[in-house]
C-alpha cells in the first residue's frame, strides 16, 4: 500500500506533502490497493494545491522473504504468497507514474521522485532482476536504490546493479563480527561485507545503514572505520 505521511486528492490518491511512501508487496491486486490507501482518512481536509509535495519517495518492500531472521526485523514471517507478479510491480509502477503526473499538474512543475527497492531480501524475489531494469528504464522519471542485508551479492549480481546504475546500494551492518552475527546469524557479518566488496569492486555507490540500539551503539565508530576501509561512498 501507499502510506504517504495534511493530506489533499491528487488525480483520486491522498497525497501528504513532504512525502515519504512506502510500497508493501500484499496478495490484492495493485489497483485494489491504491484504492485501498486512497480511500484511508490520514490527515486533514484537502489543502491548496501549493501545499503539495515537490518530491515523492517510494519504499518498496517488494518481499517479505529473507535468508536471515534478525532479531530485531519488522518483517512479516517468510509470505511468498504476498509477493506481486512483475505483471502487478509494472502496474504498479504505472500508478505511481500517474501520481506524479496528477501532482505536476495541480502543481505546474516537476515532481522529483526517488523508488528505493528492498525486502525482505529483494534478491530473493524471483523478478527482482526484470524489477531493476524496468525501474532504471525510468530513470529519466525517478532516480532508484536498493536496500539489502549483503550476504547474497555476488560478482554478478553486483555487476548487474551497476549496469542498470542504481543510485546507491544500502547494506546493513550492527557492529563488529560478533555483535552482527548475534543479530542476524552467524556467518552473517562476513558475508555482509563479502557482498560490500563486491559492489565496490563494481563500481556501484555503496553505503552501510547501522541499526542503533542499547547493545550496540558503542560499536558505530568500528562500523564507520569499516566503511573507510572498504571506500564506501559515491
Amino acid at each position: 500500500m501507499f502510506d504517504i505521511a495534511p493530506a489533499h486528492m491528487v488525480g483520486g490518491h491522498r497525497v501528504w506533502p513532504r512525502a515519504v511512501a512506502h510500497c508493501v508487496a500484499a496478495p490484492l491486486p495493485p489497483e485494489a490497493r491504491v484504492q485501498q490507501c486512497s480511500q484511508q482518512s490520514l490527515g486533514p481536509d484537502p489543502a491548496p494545491s501549493t501545499a503539495l509535495p515537490s518530491s515523492l519517495l517510494i519504499q518498496w518492500h517488494i518481499t517479505e522473504r529473507c535468508n536471515l531472521r534478525c532479531s530485531h526485523c519488522y518483517q512479516e514471517e517468510d509470505a511468498a504468497a504476498a509477493e506481486l507478479t512483475f505483471v502487478q510491480q509494472m502496474a504498479l509502477l504505472r500508478q505511481f507514474e500517474d501520481l506524479l503526473r496528477a501532482i505536476e499538474a495541480q502543481r505546474g512543475t516537476p515532481v522529483r521522485a526517488h523508488v528505493t527497492i528492498t525486502g525482505g531480501e529483494p534478491f530473493l524475489h524471483q523478478s527482482f532482476a526484470e524489477l531493476l531494469e524496468a525501474t532504471s528504464a525510468r530513470r529519466d522519471r525517478w532516480s532508484f536504490a536498493v536496500l539489502s542485508n549483503g550476504t547474497v551479492i555476488d560478482g554478478s549480481k553486483a555487476r548487474a546493479l551497476a549496469k542498470v546504475r542504481a543510485g546507491f546500494v544500502q547494506v546493513s551492518i550492527e557492529g563488529t563480527r560478533a555483535t552482527h552475527d548475534a543479530i542476524r546469524g552467524p556467518g552473517s557479518h562476513d558475508a555482509a561485507v563479502a557482498g560490500l566488496r563486491h559492489l565496490v569492486r563494481a563500481g556501484v555507490p555503496t553505503m552501510i545503514s547501522f541499526t542503533a540500539t542499547a547493545d550496540n551503539y558503542r560499536e558505530f565508530p568500528a562500523v564507520a572505520d569499516l566503511g573507510r576501509r572498504l571506500r564506501l561512498g559515491p
